[in-house]
Order: C-alpha cells, then structure tokens, then sequence
C-alpha cells in the first residue's frame, strides 16, 4: 500500500508546485501595484491640501470683510514669494544643491528597493525549491525511504 500512496503523493505534489509558483508571481504583482497605488494616494493628499490652502487664501484674499486678516496673512506670504521670485538669481545654488539630494535620495532608493527585491524573491525561490530544483531531490528521497 505505500507505493501507490506514495505516486498519489507525488502526482499531487506535482499538481500543486505550478499553482504556488503562479500564486507567488501573483503575489509579487500585487504588492508592485500596492505600492503604486500608496504613491498615487500620496501625491492625491498632497494636491488636495495644496488645492484647499490655495482656496482658503483666495477667500481671505477676495472677502471684503476680512482686510485685517489678509494684511496679517497673506500678504506678508506674498511679499515674501515676490522677493523670492525676484532674486531668484542668487538662490540658483540653493535650487540646483536641493534639486541635486532629491535626485541622489531617488537613486540609492531605488537601488535599494531593486536589491531588497530581488533578494527576497532569491531567498523565496530557494525556500519553495523552485530554484535549483530542490523538489526533486526530496521527492526522490521519498521514493526511496519507501521503495
């Protein structure tokens, strides 16, 4: 009776070793669109908070009845952006040295997000067997202990 059980075993094992391989490349494909989806919902939060700021000051800005709160508000913030805007001459170094860190903070990010994830899914491969075919091997020692 262990022999037939045994190719039972492994005519079902066989069954299954493609279903988990196809279910973890699901898995890889549905954490890339999570994390697309996060930096979507990102960039939605901060337009819509920028988007209800510039709201609230142009109705500060507009209202007639609110003359002293524009003079402490908003026009302080607009005389600061018109000096900013117009020396913007002597703040090119500020720019491009900024401009220069978000550029290399977005590189070793994404060297970094490309080595975790490729090492993870190494180290997956070499769990589940499907690198190296480690399954045939433990199958064989299954044929063996029972033959």
């Amino acid at each position: 009776m262990g022999i037939p059980y045994s190719k039972q075993i492994n005519a079902a094992f066989d069954e299954v070793t493609p279903l988990v391989a196809a279910a973890f490349d699901v898995l890889q494909t549905t954490k890339n669109i999570a994390l697309f989806l996060l930096g979507i919902q990102i960039v939605t939060v901060v337009v819509l908070i920028s988007t209800f700021i510039a709201l609230l000051g142009l109705l500060i800005s507009i209202n007639p009845g609110l003359t002293e709160e524009r003079d402490a508000l908003v026009t302080p913030l607009l005389r600061w952006g018109a000096r900013r805007l117009m020396n913007m001459r002597f703040y090119w170094t500020e720019i491009l040295l900024g401009g220069t860190f978000v550029l290399l903070g977005c590189a070793i990010g994404a060297v970094l997000a490309i080595w975790l994830t490729s090492t993870d899914f190494q180290k997956i491969a070499e769990e589940t067997g499907s690198a190296g075919g480690g399954q045939d091997d433990r199958r064989k020692d299954l044929g063996a202990d029972e033959g």
